[in-house]
């Protein structure tokens, strides 16, 4: 049997980032996601809620259930990966 592709996910609430959770997840490969811990009191604009129906702890939480490992970061740890970008193999 052959060993599966490990997958992290940054932005997985995303309107592109979700779609790539469920993908690897139906693929059967272990996936991570990372999110900012964000204060509740953050009201962010949301996408249509037609297409995005639920709430984005609903998402996180449905990922979870799914079998999801989730990396929660802060704001800093953030930004500090993105800068390290350019190390990074596959995405």
């Amino acid at each position: 049997m052959a060993v599966k592709d490990r997958i992290l996910v940054l932005g997985p609430t995303g309107a592109i980032g979700r779609h790539i959770v469920w993908a690897s997840l139906k693929a059967g490969n272990p996936t991570f996601i990372l999110v900012r811990d964000t204060p509740a009191s953050v009201n962010k604009p949301r996408l249509v809620t037609a297409a995005n129906p639920e709430t984005r702890e609903e998402l996180i939480q449905s990922f979870q259930n799914s079998g999801v490992t989730l990396i929660q970061v802060d704001a800093f740890i953030s930004s500090l990966l993105t800068s390290l970008g350019s190390g990074i193999r596959s995405i």
